[in-house]
């Protein structure tokens, strides 16, 4: 399901785009070869190989290391935003939101595919509850409990 979202969010991006928890590189498959990319990953660990696969995708723009909450651009200095099962992640997704918005130029577009919390009181949402204290340990910080659209939608 994931494989066929992420070329719809991601393939119609143009112009300046940031990819906030760029991570190791996954997403420059689905981006548009005429993009000017930059990426944020706060992982030490992963910013180097990071702008490898970058430069081998062609895109030679700067990896920031920044987390999501401080994004070290300046105001409407992005076309688009990227973001791929990030803010399940980040320590305050209100504040990651509100950097995203300060970045993104008037009419700037934020993609996004997101690990989401199922209904409330269903088997699923269970399991995520139970499953947060190990993805939180070892992916990152993630939690796929959060109800990360209502987080999107207030922002």
């Amino acid at each position: 399901m994931l494989t066929k979202q992420m070329p719809a969010a991601l393939g119609t991006l143009t112009g300046r785009v940031l990819e906030i928890g760029a991570g190791t590189g996954a997403n420059f498959g689905y981006f548009r070869s005429d993009i000017s990319w930059l990426g944020l990953e706060p992982d030490s660990r992963l910013r180097h190989r990071l702008a490898a696969v970058a430069a081998a995708h062609g895109q030679h723009g700067p990896v920031l290391a920044a987390t999501a909450e401080r994004i070290p651009l300046p105001d409407a200095s992005v076309d688009a935003v990227a973001g791929t099962l990030v803010l399940c992640s980040v320590a305050n997704q209100d504040q990651a939101l509100a950097e995203v918005r300060r970045v993104l130029r008037p009419g700037g577009t934020f993609a996004f595919v997101e690990h989401v919390a199922a209904p409330a009181g269903s088997w699923t949402r269970r399991l995520q509850r139970c499953a947060a204290p190990f993805t939180r340990l070892f992916d990152h910080g993630c939690d796929p409990g959060r109800e990360t659209w209502r987080a999107i939608e207030a922002a």
